[in-house]
């Protein structure tokens, strides 16, 4: 990190909850759209990027950390994070048809490509790949296998992780603007930042959820546990999104 006293205190915690003090998405065009670089040349970039807020005082998105957070995951069990993804959550769940890089697909499937608007036409683009950075971008699936996740996070299940894991991952840790994009349409009380994932009320229900983008396509998922409900949201952007 930039300053000494980040780097001795951040935590595991911390690079799962946007607290580090980095600006929203900077560091971005270390994967994006393509890099050469490793995962850990990515990594040994951090301590070069300057914070804009105070250690632990205000919530900026940043896909840095996830990268961090993935290289974690790598490091403590010994596997890929794509072996690791694929051996914890989509064989115990059966999604079958969900990857965690392009190099996985199976060539006979039939796959999206994204598209954006240039001067009001329509534009195909090709795939791009970041497998140096498949922490916060890393995973391909479609709608069935969605749902299927969906309905785990519904179901309370301990299948995977334990309900304290659970809990700690559904606990509030940082306030989110409540004039951030995703929360602008529908006036909200409060916006907060969980472990990887955002937490909201709407009227007297408590919504889980997340978005993700990348170039030409986007992706939204919010669950309601306490009614079983659920929805996954894919669709093209009117603009090159990076996120």
């Amino acid at each position: 990190m930039w300053e000494n006293y980040a780097t001795r205190e951040l935590t595991i915690r911390d690079t799962l909850c946007h607290r580090s003090g980095v600006g929203q998405s900077e560091g971005d065009l270390l994967f994006l759209p393509t890099t050469n670089l490793s995962t850990d040349q990515i990594i040994s970039k951090i301590k070069y990027i300057k914070p804009l807020h105070s250690f632990r005082s205000k919530f900026a998105y940043n896909n840095l950390f996830f990268i961090l957070a993935g290289r974690i995951i790598e490091l403590v069990s010994g596997m890929s994070y794509g072996q690791f993804i694929k051996t914890k959550i989509f064989d115990v769940l059966g999604m079958t048809h969900s990857y965690a890089s392009m190099k996985d697909f199976n060539p006979k499937e039939s796959v999206s490509w994204p598209h954006v608007f240039v001067e009001d036409k329509i534009v195909s683009l090709e795939h791009i790949t970041i497998d140096n950075a498949q922490g916060p971008g890393g995973l391909y699936s479609c709608v069935s296998d969605m749902f299927k996740w969906i309905q785990h996070l519904n179901s309370g299940s301990t299948k995977i992780v334990s309900q304290a894991q659970l809990d700690e991952i559904y606990k509030s840790h940082v306030c989110v603007p409540t004039s951030h994009a995703q929360c602008s349409k529908i006036k909200r009380k409060f916006v907060t930042y969980c472990l990887g994932v955002t937490s909201m009320e709407y009227e007297t229900l408590k919504i889980f959820g997340h978005t993700g983008s990348i170039l030409g396509s986007v992706s939204r998922m919010y669950f309601i546990p306490e009614k079983k409900y659920g929805f996954n949201h894919f669709f093209k952007p009117r603009c090159l999104c990076y996120a």
